[in-house]
């Protein structure tokens, strides 16, 4: 039985959120970074698994680029000869264009969500997220925030539940926003 880790747990997650608090600026930010040490192809799986993003055209829409020559005949050919073999290709044309296919994805925090929704009534997006990523960012701020995060020497959660027990998580979400 492993023991859980908070400290383990932050910095696995720490790469996914964001670096630093809103700016009234636009700044760009690749939300795909943390994935870069992997092939594209690679990344973008993991990205859609994990977030749910669309990282490719569905069916209806290649089937479409198609119908209007945006795909041409001959290299659909011979990409499928080359990835599927020729004994196959005919199957594989087939499917391309008649078959029935499932679009939608739901990657999993999608899941998750749907979960919490079902189970506990609880809309993660709009109860969950907003007070946690306001607390996990000043948990991780870089310096930029006039407010420090209390108890920051005792752990993220330590700090958390002694928010809670003085009925300050509010009040500090409120501040937090206020001071980025």
């Amino acid at each position: 039985m492993s023991i859980f880790s908070e400290q383990g747990v932050i910095q696995k997650i720490a790469k996914y959120l964001p670096h630093q608090a809103p700016l009234k600026d636009f700044v760009h930010h690749n939300t795909l970074s943390s994935f870069q040490e992997l092939h594209f192809e690679d990344a973008i799986s993991r990205a859609s698994k994990i977030f749910g993003y669309k990282t490719s055209l569905n069916i209806e829409e290649y089937r479409e680029l198609y119908k209007n020559h945006l795909i041409r005949e001959d290299i659909l050919e011979q990409v499928i000869i080359r990835r599927k073999g020729s004994e196959y290709g005919d199957e594989w044309i087939h499917n391309l264009f008649h078959k029935e296919y499932i679009n939608s994805f739901n990657g999993r925090l999608d899941q998750l969500r749907n979960c919490w929704k079902k189970k506990y009534h609880i809309d993660f997006e709009h109860e969950v997220n907003t007070v946690l990523f306001k607390l996990l960012g000043g948990y991780l701020d870089q310096g930029i925030s006039k407010w420090h995060f209390p108890m920051e020497d005792k752990g993220f959660l330590a700090s958390v539940r002694n928010l809670d027990l003085n009925n300050k998580v509010e009040k500090y979400v409120f501040i937090a926003k206020l001071s980025f």
